[in-house]
């Protein structure tokens, strides 16, 4: 009895350790079964579950059937696209065939017709002209001929409808016979659409460059004799080839348009040979102001270009008078049309606020300067402040008087307390500096040499008050007023310009045998600066595609180095051992003469900081600014 009760009331014997790790060894563990509260919450979680599936279950139903409804939709639109396209080519069908029938009209209307040029006729009345054409050329090619009636078409040439085509091929037979009448020079010819003028003219440019190769080259209508070998021009095969240059052209355009960056603004501003006409159905892309009032071929052209890229063509959208919409004038100064145009996207149209041409601006060519107002203002994104070097002349620390009016300045101020810490002392002394160079920029600004002197304004005002007097009034004495003009106000230009280069040459050279390297160097600089191309770079990436704006420029030249050079993305070059960077710490501030030692050994003419400050006005600063520098890069040391 005695062993038991020492086991079991000592507790802290080996053998009662033992039994109670043995009876715990020999517990099972008891799972409790859940309560009544816990099985209620499962089965709200399980049926919220539930209810959420079911949910989802529908909206995903209803999606299915929205999809449905979309996908009917896309097949509505593209069977009402196909039904519009198939009625765009049915129209376009058409005003093919009415202008086929309008050609043949027209033809037919000329048929019996013919231009007679060189005989000066001085009234409008049409039965004194039928007269004395009929008179004229009865005289002159010994034939019998009746004269329907005749008009004045312009200066030196007149209209003549004969009776019938017996008595036009009579008279073309025999006009040969007007090379024996010197003066005056009389000349028959067909009269012909515009379009076989247009080829008439073609086939005379080409006959004149053979007969410069030394050919023997006879014209006819639409036809020409070389070496006694005959030519026929081929309208279908020429309509197709130019066809063909314009898609060429529109192609090129599209490349460069798509290349352009999806947010920046895009415009088209050229010379399309494009009239824009009234039509109804154009007016959503060419708006309702127009000079003309049907479109031609060219027209069409640009509309479906713009249309395709949902842009507007802005030159047509504005009213004006009609001699403010010409951009072109043709060489008799007759015809005057719209054809030089502005495109912008239509998201962007209401940036344009006008468009219209100025006849006064004398450009010395056949178009009209175009000016067009655009408000847009750029997203506060893009608005970002350059950092702009500041430039002093300097030079002018060189002049005495100069030089103690900027030291007595800065020391002035320098002579006060400038602050406490680094960034408060650094502040004030640039703020001081850029004030005592104030000076230098004072006085008369120097104005550059320029070849347009006096001679040349007063040359182009007199060239530009003959082309407004032959705009006013276009006869023969006035065009060969504005032409003189024209030409001598070129040579004198051109005169004025070769001497002023020769001058700057002459002055470059001079520096450089005088051994003056810094005006030799600027002079230099400044005539590559003239030179320089200032239009906006582009490179093209794999796919010939052209790419803009400075980061995706940027990728593809270090995409092309990696390729030629053969440099992967991400290389790095380690040394064996990184240096340690000192601290500085232990070594002792320079000293004043030091600092002025190292300040008198600056060069000059060098480039300054953003700040401007340069190493002339640092020389010529004084004690004051010495200490001021030192105090600063003590400041820095510590």
């Amino acid at each position: 009895m005695g062993s038991d009760e020492d086991t079991t009331d000592g507790g802290t014997g080996k053998g009662s350790a033992e039994q109670v790790a043995a009876i715990f060894r020999k517990s099972k563990k008891v799972i409790r079964t859940p309560t009544k509260d816990k099985e209620k919450s499962q089965e709200d979680k399980m049926d919220k579950i539930l209810r959420m599936l079911g949910n989802l279950n529908n909206e995903m139903k209803e999606m299915r059937e929205e999809q449905k409804e979309y996908r009917q939709e896309v097949r509505e639109l593209r069977k009402e696209n196909e039904k519009i396209k198939r009625e765009n080519m049915e129209l376009k069908q058409k005003i093919e065939e009415v202008e086929k029938k309008m050609d043949r009209m027209e033809k037919e209307k000329r048929r019996n017709n013919i231009i007679v040029q060189g005989i000066e006729m001085k009234t409008q009345d049409q039965n004194a002209i039928k007269e004395k054409l009929t008179s004229f050329l009865e005289r002159a090619l010994q034939i019998k001929i009746d004269i329907i009636n005749a008009k004045k078409i312009k200066e030196g040439m007149c209209l003549v409808e004969l009776r019938n085509e017996t008595d036009k091929g009579t008279v073309m037979k025999n006009k040969a016979k007007l090379k024996e009448i010197k003066e005056p020079r009389v000349y028959i010819n067909d009269d012909v659409s515009k379009i076989e003028r247009e080829i008439q003219k073609k086939i005379r440019i080409r006959a004149k460059e053979e007969r410069a190769e030394g050919s023997r080259v006879k014209i006819g209508f639409q036809k020409r004799m070389v070496n006694e070998e005959e030519w026929k021009w081929d309208i279908e095969r020429q309509q197709e080839k130019e066809y063909e240059e314009k898609e060429k052209f529109y192609e090129e355009i599209e490349k460069v348009y798509n290349g352009i960056p999806k947010y920046d603004v895009k415009m088209i501003i050229g010379d399309f040979n494009a009239k824009i006409g009234k039509e109804e159905i154009y007016k959503p892309v060419i708006g309702t102001h127009s000079k003309h009032d049907r479109t031609n071929e060219n027209g069409k052209m640009l509309i479906e270009f713009a249309t395709e890229r949902n842009m507007r063509i802005a030159s047509t959208y504005f009213h004006h008078k009609t001699i403010h919409q010409g951009t072109w004038i043709s060489p008799d100064g007759k015809t005057v049309n719209q054809i030089d145009h502005l495109l912008i996207e239509a998201k962007h149209s209401r940036c344009v606020t006008d468009v219209r041409s100025y006849r006064g601006a004398d450009l010395d060519t056949d178009h009209i300067l175009v000016k067009a107002k655009i408000k847009y203002r750029r997203p506060p994104r893009d608005q970002k402040q350059k950092n702009t070097r500041i430039q002093y002349p300097t030079e002018k620390l060189k002049e005495e008087k100069i030089r103690k009016e900027f030291q007595e300045k800065i020391n002035k101020k320098l002579n006060e307390d400038i602050g406490k810490n680094m960034e408060e002392i650094w502040e004030n002394f640039e703020t001081i500096m850029r004030e005592g160079a104030q000076l230098l920029t004072e006085g008369k600004r120097k104005i550059g040499k320029s070849w347009f002197d006096e001679e040349c304004k007063n040359v182009i005002r007199e060239r530009e008050k003959a082309r407004m007097k032959m705009i006013n009034n276009n006869n023969i004495e006035n065009k060969r007023h504005y032409e003189i003009w024209k030409k001598r106000a070129k040579n004198v230009c051109r005169k004025k310009k070769r001497q002023n280069i020769e001058q700057q040459i002459k002055e470059i050279e001079d520096n450089y045998m005088k051994k003056q390297i810094r005006e030799f160097y600027q002079g230099i600089k400044i005539e590559r600066r003239r030179n320089v191309s200032t239009k906006q770079i582009f490179c093209k990436n794999k796919e010939g595609q052209l790419v803009g704006g400075t980061d995706e420029s940027l990728k593809r030249w270090v995409e092309y180095f990696g390729e030629v050079y053969g440099i992967g993305e991400e290389k790095t070059l380690q040394t064996e051992e990184e240096e340690s960077l000192t601290t500085g710490e232990g070594e002792e501030p320079p000293r004043k003469e030091e600092i002025k030692e190292i300040i008198k050994r600056f060069k000059n003419n060098k480039a300054p900081g953003e700040n401007g400050i340069t190493a002339e006005m640092l020389k010529v600063g004084g004690q004051n600014l010495e200490e001021n520098i030192v105090k600063l890069i003590n400041k820095a040391w510590d």
